[in-house]
Formats: C-alpha cells, structure tokens, sequence
C-alpha cells in the first residue's frame, strides 16, 4: 500500500517461541470446536427436539414468508402483473424441516395461490407423515386437521372461515402466530380486519427491499471509492499507517490465545448476572472484561504506551477525522462483501446438491440457521432490549473484537511475515485473521465467507489507517445497519 516492498527491519524479540506456539494450539483448538462442534450440536437429537418449540429458524422462516405476502400483495396494489407459479416456488422451497415450519410454508402458500394447492401440500406432508412416523404434537395434529376443513371445498372457503370455533381459532393462533391469523383472514375476507394482518408482512417487504436498493447503491459507491484507494496505493500516493517494526509479536499471539480461552468463560459467568442486569448488558460487561487480557503484555515487560501504539490504541494519523475515515472504510468493505455474499450462495447451493445440511432420509430434519441467534431477543424483546442489543452489537463488539483480531491478532500475523514482500505479508495476515474471526461466530461455517469478507475490509482500514478508530466505525455501521434492517423487518 505503499512504494515500500517490504517493511523495515526489527529487532529480536526477547519472547520465548514456546508460549507463542502453544497459544496457536489453543487458538486453533478453539476454532476447531467452534465451527464442527457447533455443526455436531445442531444436528444433535437434543438441539434438534429444543428446535422444535420455535426460536431462530421459524424466526428466520416468518421473515422470509413476511416478505413473500408482503410483495405479493404490494404488487396487486400497484396492479401490476404478477405470476403466481413463481411465488407458490418461493413458498415450496421453504416447505421444509419441522412439522411447524412446514404447516406455517403450507397456510403462506395458502395466501399465495389459493386454498387449492394449499390442501395438496397440507395432503403431501399427511402421506409424509404416515411413512416417517415422526412424533406429531397434538396441537400440530389438531392445526392440520383445521386447515384441511378450510380448504376441502374451495368454493366455500370463506364460510368455512366464519365457522371456526374459538377454541379453533385459538390453537391456530397459539400454534402457527401470525400465520394463523394469516388463515382467519384470507383473500376476500373484510379488509378492516385483513389490512392489519397484512401490516406486517407490508413493512417486512418495504424494509427488505429499501435495504437491497440502499446497499446496491452504497456498493456502487464503494466500488469506484475502491478503485481510487487501490489505484493511490499502487501508484505509491497513499500514506500508510501501519507500520511492522515491533519485536513483540511473539508475546501478541500469546494475548490473543489468552483472550480467546477467556472470553467464553466471562460469557459463560455472565450468565450468573444476567437476572440482575439482562442477558445483553450482561454479555456486553462479559466482553468488556474479557480486555483484561491486554494486561499479559505488560506483565511480560512492555510498557503500556508501547502496546497501545502496537495494537492502534491511538488518535491515528486523522486526529479527529478518523471517523469519517471510518465511514469511508464501511463503504469500501460492502465489495468485499458482495464477493462473501456469492462465495456464501455457492456454499449453500454445494451443501444442498450433495446432502450436507442434514440427516440423510428424514424429511423432517432442519438444518441449521446461519441467522446469528440474538435475532431470537431482537424479534421478541421490548424497546430496552433491542436498546440493549443495538449497544452490544454497534459498541461493544466492536470495540472488543476489533482490539484482539486487527489490533492484537493482526499485528501478530504482520510481524511474523514482515520479511515477505508487503502484499503477501498483508494478504495473509488480512485472510487469516478474518477466516479465524469469522469461524468463531455462531452462524456456521456457510456464513464463513460473509464474515470474512468484512473482516478483510477491516483489515484494510487496519493496515491504512494505523489506529483502529476506522476498523471500529465500520465494524459499529455494519452491526447497526443490519440491527436496524431486521427490527424494521421484524416489526
């Protein structure tokens, strides 16, 4: 990023090799059990029974379905033309995993394309379920028989509406939420009672389609601010601010193997705070703590201004204007992004083609989420809470996994490979720090490519920046952008 190939030279580092190779063990351990323990657990007859009651998936599942009707019926408002078979694909495609999920994909189809096909998927899982013999909750027995009463005569289907009991209508509502309603108020229904049901799923479409066009446009703008960032450093004008030189490396991977064995514990004690202070301002305290682990390299000798100029505690070369500097790293991140996004789709696509999601021969098996499970507190939660989420995700995350992966972990990478030429130097730093984040999140290895690819543009700011201010603006936007999105599409 500059005309320099190479960085200058440093002197040896007092550490012992010893420490520094046994906290790459720890940290690969770690990432290890992260990414196949977490896929061992999912698919788990444990995880896979608690699954059943609700939570990620059928969240992740109401949005998509949210938006399915929400477009659908914003299209027969603008009286546009609309092909039926495309959306009854969509709705089948989720017509998948747990009978829950699968009578919630059945009643959307149902206000996609009519009670008609609607009965023969609801006929479809009966004979799945005769074959597979899978354990049937009596309140998921009791929906399917009432929707097939619905929808056995078309032509009678809204008196068949008007006949529920209440005792009917409240296991549809106890049992399939806002897809009961969705059943009680189907198309020529009387629209003061269906608009609101159809509120919703009109604010789930708005939401998602704002942020699609918002991020194409801020992507085309990141792409040119790109161009113009990779053109300066290629021709030498850019001034970089992380400079190699310091002999602690060494002692850096020793303090992020630390940090990275203490953190879940502290996450895992704060559990015994949260009663007092909330599951979120709990973990948010947890992570805070978890900085403790900067205390190690002091420990070991080196002065605490030198660590925070090592790892980019520091004003940077902008002073003030570093956050703007920031902003401008988010936007030159969202390329990188995109290329995680398909990187990602190709994963899921190979996943699907070859049976890797899931158990072999049970129809009924769902796999797992790539969703981040806070999205359970942020659909469910008051306004405290989403408070709460928004300040764990666009504050303290930031300030905590930026200080130990481009702050600590980076510098580690960079100084072990400041002999090689700069670009290679950086790109495996940059690469290797960012899958390693990535692989300790809790979204599954699908997701590795996503994560990655905004680390690396992390990294980027990192190595362009020198101080981490800019890697923490953009990681704070990126985490906000996407809380924002969700409650607005969440309702």
């Amino acid at each position: 990023m500059s005309k320099d190939l190479t960085d200058p030279p440093s002197p040896t580092s007092p550490s012992h090799r010893w420490p520094a190779w046994a906290a790459w063990i720890v940290i690969l351990a770690i990432v290890g059990f992260s990414v196949l323990g977490r896929e061992l657990f999912v698919r788990s007859p444990i995880a896979r029974e608690a699954a059943n009651e609700g939570s990620l998936d059928l969240i992740a599942f109401q949005l998509q379905a949210r938006y399915l009707v929400g477009v659908k019926h914003l299209l027969e408002q603008l009286k546009q033309d609309m092909n039926n078979a495309d959306f009854a694909a969509q709705a089948k495609t989720v017509n998948v995993g747990r009978i829950p999920q699968r009578l919630r994909a059945i009643a959307t189809l149902s206000e996609l394309t009519g009670p008609e096909a609607a009965l023969e998927e609801l006929d479809a899982l009966q004979k799945l379920i005769d074959q597979h013999q899978p354990m049937v909750q009596e309140a998921d027995a009791q929906v399917i028989e009432i929707l097939r009463t619905l929808w056995s005569d078309p032509d009678q289907h809204l008196e068949a509406v008007k006949s529920l009991t209440n005792e009917q209508r409240t296991v549809l509502n106890e049992r399939l939420g806002w897809f009961g309603e969705l059943v009680q108020h189907p198309r020529g229904s009387d629209p003061a009672t269906r608009e609101p049901v159809l509120k919703p799923a009109l604010g789930a479409a708005f939401s998602i389609l704002l942020a699609f066009l918002g991020a194409i446009a801020l992507a085309l703008i990141g792409i040119a601010v790109l161009v113009v960032f990779l053109m300066r450093a290629a021709s030498g004008g850019l001034i970089r601010g992380f400079v190699a030189g310091s002999p602690n490396g060494r002692i850096y991977v020793e303090t992020f193997g630390l940090w990275i064995l203490l953190y879940p514990v502290l996450s895992f004690a704060s559990g015994y705070a949260s009663p007092y202070l909330g599951l979120t301002l709990a973990a948010a305290l947890a992570m805070f703590a978890s900085l403790l682990a900067l205390a190690w390299p002091v420990i070991r000798g080196i002065p605490w201004q030198q660590v925070r100029s090592d790892i980019g505690w520091t004003a940077g070369q902008g002073g003030w204007l570093e956050p703007f500097w920031g902003v401008v790293a988010y936007v030159m991140t969202l390329p990188w992004l995109g290329v995680g996004l398909v990187l990602t789709i190709l994963l899921i696509f190979l996943q699907r083609s070859f049976g890797l999601e899931g158990a072999a021969g049970d129809p009924f098996y769902a796999p797992p989420s790539s969703a981040h499970p806070i999205i359970v507190p942020l659909a469910r939660g008051d306004l405290w809470d989403r408070l709460s989420i928004f300040f764990l995700a666009s504050v303290a995350a930031p300030i905590v996994e930026e200080t130990m992966f481009r702050g600590v972990f980076y510098r580690h990478l960079r100084e072990a490979t400041r002999h090689w030429r700069l670009l290679a130097s950086f790109l495996f730093s940059a690469l290797t720090s960012s899958v390693i984040f990535a692989a300790v999140h809790p979204q599954g290895w699908v997701a590795i490519p996503v994560l990655a690819s905004l680390a690396f543009g992390f990294c980027v700011a990192r190595e362009w920046r020198g101080s981490l201010i800019a890697c923490m603006i953009a990681h704070g936007l990126s985490n906000g952008l996407v809380m924002l999105i969700a409650v607005a599409a969440l309702g």
